[in-house]
């Protein structure tokens, strides 16, 4: 039963070889390109030569607010942050900064990026001014200590500059840092792409009538065979999976020959793969068990545009900061499907990474064979 499945599959890959190779790996390979060529400055990591245009809006007028204009231009930071009359991004300093820090309260410095802005780069702001913040907040707990202590006025002006110094030279510090892992924007890409063949497959699936598959005959005839439902199935998830396997299978090593992406353990991209198969196998039956035939499409549709724009397809999530759609903008549904392919990446992959997809497997079998079973019992 199994074995004829596969083959039937095989079969049937073979009569639409070129045009299924095309939409399920040239075209997001093509995707691939395109997304990465027009959003390169938002994934590029590199800190040389990368100015950030700002300007300060101080709401606050104190020392301590001062204090951010001073050591943003400091020689350390020269190289990286630029004053400008048209900045990229606007550093706002709130009234009462100076008094939340003196009592050890949130001091939120708002950083606000015009339309087109590097993601990457408002990051790397954000990261400077907190650790500005976070230094001064130190300075300002030492220097309320030293009320308490019986000093000479001169000691006490000595320490105070030196705290001074001390906390804008470690207020540059965060920013000198290199990634653990670079990543480029078509690396990026090339990863988030593989998402497309999952979804697209699913799709594909729930909307595919057997009344229109050339192979209706001998699908009638292994679904007559008189075994368990349960073996049916998952000779029919088998099946499947091989599908989705070979079609990722070919995505990561194109992309990895090119040296686009997918640069880490070949055996563990294969193992995460393998898994990921199935469990995109068995969603799918699962989808198309629930879902009526004739909103398939549209239901299909639906969940290929929802992981395009929060699957990291389009680009971040946090694109929608600012929009309606704000509330959304600290989605990564990426993980959900490429998350076990990013641990590689990152070398950090552990056979925990697959859990999701072995309990999601899982479900999505015992969700189809109790929808059938309901069918069977209704009619």
């Amino acid at each position: 039963m199994i074995l004829a499945h596969l083959k039937l599959t095989l079969q049937s890959l073979a009569k639409n070889f070129f045009l299924t190779m095309f939409m399920m790996v040239l075209f997001p390979i093509v995707m691939v390109h395109t997304m990465s060529f027009f959003n390169a400055d938002m994934y590029d990591q590199k800190t040389q030569d990368m100015h950030i245009p700002v300007r300060i809006v101080d709401q606050d007028q104190t020392d301590v607010s001062d204090l951010i204009r001073q050591t943003l231009q400091t020689q350390e930071l020269q190289d990286v942050v630029i004053f400008s009359d048209e900045p990229d991004y606007t550093i706002t300093i709130p009234a009462g900064y100076k008094q939340a820090l003196q009592e050890n309260r949130p001091a939120e410095v708002a950083i606000d990026g015009v339309v087109d802005s590097s993601s990457y780069k408002a990051q790397i702001l954000a990261a400077v001014v907190d650790s500005i913040g976070s230094a001064h907040q130190t300075n300002l707990r030492v220097q309320n200590a030293l009320h308490d202590i019986t000093l000479m006025p001169g000691d006490t002006l000595r320490l105070q500059n030196a705290m001074t110094a001390v906390q804008t030279q470690n207020a540059v510090e965060p920013i000198r840092y290199e990634p653990a892992v670079r990543i480029t924007a078509i690396e990026n890409f090339s990863l988030q792409y593989l998402q497309i063949i999952f979804i697209m497959f699913l799709t594909s699936y729930a909307t595919a009538s057997k009344q229109q598959n050339e192979t209706t005959d001998l699908n009638m005839r292994l679904e007559s065979v008189p075994v368990s439902a349960l073996l049916l199935q998952i000779s029919e998830i088998l099946a499947a999976a091989l599908q989705i396997f070979l079609f990722g299978i070919f995505y990561i090593l194109i992309n990895r020959v090119f040296g686009w992406g997918f640069t880490g353990n070949m055996l563990l991209y294969m193992i995460a793969l393998f898994f990921a198969s199935l469990f995109v196998a068995a969603f799918s039956m699962a989808f198309a068990a629930v879902i009526p035939p004739r909103f398939a499409s549209a239901a299909g549709a639906v969940l290929m545009i929802f992981f395009m724009f929060f699957g990291g397809m389009i680009g971040p999530a946090s694109m929608f900061q600012g929009t309606p759609l704000d509330v959304l903008s600290t989605l990564d549904v990426s993980t959900i499907l490429i998350g076990p392919f990013r641990d590689v990446n990152l070398g950090i992959f552990t056979m925990h990474s697959l859990l999701f997809f072995v309990m999601g497997t899982l479900i999505g079998i015992a969700v189809t064979a109790g929808v059938e079973r309901l069918k069977k019992g209704v009619a």
